[in-house]
């Protein structure tokens, strides 16, 4: 009798230690899979990783592990700031795909019963879970605070949106033709502190990158292969040549969600216009980018985006402007008033002013601002580096011509 019982008892232990092995392969092979569906979640290599697991923080083998294991279960709640669901929930998880359901939040009602909203809600959780208490959206009060008309949840659901509508017919954006600008007015005239911050440069999306670094759709957290880098060379012309004092923001807003991304940044300007006053001009630095779906069209776009300045190959310069801004009047006199600097200094570094079909993209709080699209993701992180000096002369000459 004693004999079976023993025999049952290391056969329980058996079962259970097989059972975690499985549990722990299971969870490092899921974990590690190149899984093709959570592609567009994991964008970004560095914290794609994190990403994953916190979309996921109700799997069922993450809970098992740490349900076993407390001191796993502390690492894992301290490092996400997230508290483990019952085991119920988890089991749930598993059982219908990575669906949660919370009996405290009714939304996670309608994404089991409606599959369309679950792919919204995990966007929504997962960007929430990046967001302390003390870190929230600012408070619009009125449709003229919103930071933008338009959300997509990556670069290239916006590339591929715009392409649709502008094959639908449908009113696209607009280019600023050269014969519309005769008749524009100079911008207004600076007031420039010179021992104070007068320019404020930042990248609403701060992760877009260059060839040759072409991982994750052109997107890099390192600073010498995205705009950071180049902005930091615009910043280093304008503060030593032109002896201006230039407030950088390397802050990468679009880090953890695209689509929060000018919301993100909105937080940013308003803070650093609230610490500096002084601040008179706003540059939003990005790169442009389409699909390119055969070699030939690779190389049109190439060819279209890229020019020789003084025997040197440079990234050509796109402007644009949001058309819902109170302000747009003034935000086309300033766009104009750059690009016709550009043509006098770099003939053909200019490539056009765009005006977006909807959009403010946070350009109504300081009427010389301006969204810098300089160069496409075919174009190399040589040339976009070389267009940043020249565009620091640009602004540089600008904001000199402009002072009071």
């Amino acid at each position: 009798m004693k004999t079976r019982e023993y025999i049952l008892k290391y056969v329980i232990i058996a079962v259970s230690a097989a059972a975690l092995i499985i549990a722990g392969f299971l969870f490092v092979r899921w974990l590690y899979w190149n899984d093709s569906s959570d592609a567009a979640l994991t964008v970004f290599s560095d914290y794609g990783q994190d990403a994953n697991i916190e979309r996921y923080t109700g799997n069922l083998y993450i809970n098992i592990i740490n349900t076993a294991i407390p001191a796993a279960k502390i690492s894992y709640e301290s490092k996400y700031g997230n508290k483990l669901p019952s085991f119920a929930a988890s089991t749930f998880s598993k059982a219908f795909n990575g669906m949660n359901l919370d009996v405290k939040d009714p939304r996670t009602y309608f994404s089991f019963v409606f599959t369309a909203f679950s792919q919204y809600d995990n966007e929504a959780r997962l960007a929430s879970m990046r967001q302390d208490e003390d870190d929230k959206v600012p408070v619009i009060s009125n449709f003229d605070e919103a930071p933008e008309g338009e959300i997509y949840f990556s670069e290239m659901e916006e590339y591929r949106a715009e392409e649709a509508i502008n094959a639908e017919g449908s009113p696209g954006e607009n280019t600023l033709e050269s014969s519309e600008i005769t008749n524009i007015q100079d911008p207004a005239r600076l007031e420039i502190e010179k021992k104070q911050p007068s320019l404020l440069l930042l990248h609403s999306h701060s992760t877009e990158s260059y060839s040759p670094y072409s991982n994750n759709n052109y997107h890099s957290l390192n600073d010498k292969e995205n705009v950071v880098g180049i902005g930091r060379i615009m910043t280093d012309v304008l503060e030593s040549k032109y002896k201006y004092n230039v407030l950088h923001d390397t802050t990468k807003y679009d880090k953890y969600s695209y689509a929060d991304s000018y919301i993100n940044s909105q937080k940013g300007i308003i803070s650093q216009l609230e610490k500096n006053p002084s601040v008179k001009v706003v540059l939003d630095v990005h790169r442009d980018a389409i699909e390119a779906k055969t070699e030939r069209d690779m190389k049109n776009r190439k060819e279209e985006y890229t020019v020789k300045i003084n025997g040197k190959s440079a990234a050509r310069v796109s402007l644009v402007i949001g058309p819902d801004n109170k302000n747009f009047a003034e935000l086309q006199k300033f766009a104009v008033y750059v690009q016709k600097k550009m043509d006098k200094l770099y003939p053909g570094l200019f490539l056009k002013t765009v005006i977006k079909r909807k959009g403010k993209y946070n350009q109504f709080y300081r009427d010389h601002t301006l969204l810098i699209e300089l160069g496409d993701t075919f174009n190399t992180i040589q040339e976009a580096e070389y267009t940043a000096e020249l565009m620091g002369n640009v602004i540089g000459e600008v904001m000199k011509e402009l002072e009071q």
